[in-house]
């Protein structure tokens, strides 16, 4: 093998454009002169690289967003309590040809506020909670037909440790007619345990 630099800083560049051009790594050493063992410790190294600084992108991104969010959240906030605040109205009551003033009234009103705002903090809370990974996953319950196969697995399970006997209690409480309806546990999006 012909050394062509002994740079390192020119080898890396070498190294990571042709490994991100797909070249193959035999090219590669060609290229740079190296053992195909130490350029795989050069790409090894790349890798870590990246993953570690996707890993950071993604703590900024994330801390970003928060940040947005908090900003939005305090923004309802104040939207909601200035739409509590009472309000004065005022009614004019005119006359003849032209027109005069012949009455005017000031009344204060209460309000409630508007909801609206409430739901755009109640989002904000939403969405940062999915963002730290703070909500639980969702547990849902299905039901599925039970086969003779399944209802017979689980009979003979009574007299074997197959299952906790507690499960074998609660699944056969529900079968009928060697079919049955079986509580499966669906965690979250579609998957079920199993």
């Amino acid at each position: 093998m012909v050394k062509h630099h002994c740079n390192r800083d020119w080898q890396d560049a070498v190294i990571r454009g042709m490994y991100l051009t797909g070249k193959p790594v035999s090219d590669i050493c060609a290229k740079v002169g190296l053992t195909t063992l130490t350029v795989n410790r050069h790409l090894a190294k790349l890798r870590q690289q990246w993953l570690a600084d996707s890993q950071e992108e993604h703590a900024i991104r994330v801390s970003m967003e928060l940040a947005k969010i908090d900003h939005l959240e305090e923004t309802y906030w104040d939207a909601w309590e200035k739409s509590k605040a009472s309000r004065v109205k005022v009614a004019i009551k005119q006359q003849g040809d032209p027109m005069v003033v012949v009455e005017k009234t000031r009344s204060r009103e209460k309000s409630v506020g508007q909801t609206q705002f409430l739901e755009g903090v109640r989002w904000c809370i939403e969405r940062r909670s999915k963002l730290l990974g703070l909500d639980a996953p969702e547990r849902r319950q299905i039901f599925g037909a039970m086969t003779l196969q399944v209802y017979e697995q689980i009979v003979d399970a009574r007299d074997g440790p197959m299952l906790p006997e507690s499960t074998v209690e609660q699944l056969t409480d529900n079968v009928t007619d060697n079919v049955t309806d079986v509580l499966l546990e669906e965690i979250v999006e579609g998957e079920v345990a199993t």
